[in-house]
């Protein structure tokens, strides 16, 4: 083969992995438990339901790609817990 098609195809290559980097997401989007209550309708729960979800315990998850491995791994949970 000669050696200018290899060099367009290294080229090719490259730009593609480049290209393809520079859109693949680094991270997910956080979402937060919170024992079963839906957080978007908060304003319209009534005060005791939100004191009693306030109650329980919440955390947030999210996964991101992990260099070593190029896969997405889920980082340990950020919690908040009740006394």
């Amino acid at each position: 083969m000669s050696s200018i098609l290899l060099l367009l195809q290294r080229v090719h290559q490259n730009e593609h992995q480049t290209r393809h980097s520079l859109t693949k997401k680094k991270f997910s989007e956080p979402k937060i438990y919170s024992g079963g209550v839906d957080v978007t309708l908060w304003n319209e729960l009534s005060k005791e339901e939100q004191n009693k979800a306030m109650s329980k315990d919440w955390y947030i998850y999210y996964k991101f790609i992990d260099d070593t491995i190029g896969k997405l791994k889920r980082m340990p949970n950020i919690i908040r817990r009740m006394q």
